[in-house]
């Protein structure tokens, strides 16, 4: 069972087999929470798309945010299907333990583990870190790890000489 709503208003598209809602939409389903300006949802594929509403100058409103068990993160645009429970995820931003991993595209598996690529990796809790490890490639297991291959220690996000074979954090 979905339940779905919207502050300002929810559209049926039945030509197109497409619900469109606008405006703080909240969607759950299971454990997991969506929260966004504009969440869309396509009966036919069984995949929800979602990304922040925007104001008359163009502006996004607010970053939308994600919630299935005890992880949460906040994106710029999100696309999720139901059947499979893979998402992919652009430019989000979740915290695991004391750290943070930003991520400009993310995908996620049903069994909770996510494959990142171009991360940073930092204990900088401010949305442009200072200091942070960067890898092109990242896996998280959600409570167990965050493993990367080759990364460097990059401060202001200037790389520094200083280079990493591969990174395994708790």
């Amino acid at each position: 069972i979905v339940t779905a709503e919207a502050a300002d208003s929810a559209v049926i598209d039945m030509h197109n087999n497409r619900f469109y809602l606008y405006g703080k939409a909240k969607v759950n389903y299971e454990d997991m929470q969506l929260n966004a300006g504009i969440v869309s949802y396509s009966q036919s594929e069984n995949i929800v798309t979602a990304a922040p509403s925007q104001d008359s100058a163009e502006a996004a409103q607010g970053r939308p945010s994600f919630a299935q068990g005890q992880e949460k993160f906040t994106y710029d645009s999100l696309q999720y299907n139901f059947k499979s429970k893979r998402a992919i995820v652009r430019n989000t931003r979740s915290q695991y333990g004391e750290g943070f991993v930003y991520s400009e595209q993310v995908k996620r598996n049903p069994d909770q583990s996510i494959y990142g690529l171009h991360n940073v990796y930092t204990t900088c809790a401010l949305d442009t870190p200072h200091f942070g490890i960067t890898a092109r490639k990242i896996k998280v297991i959600p409570g167990r790890v965050v493993a990367s291959g080759p990364a460097n220690i990059a401060i202001q996000t200037v790389p520094t000489p200083l280079f990493l074979p591969f990174g395994l954090f708790p």
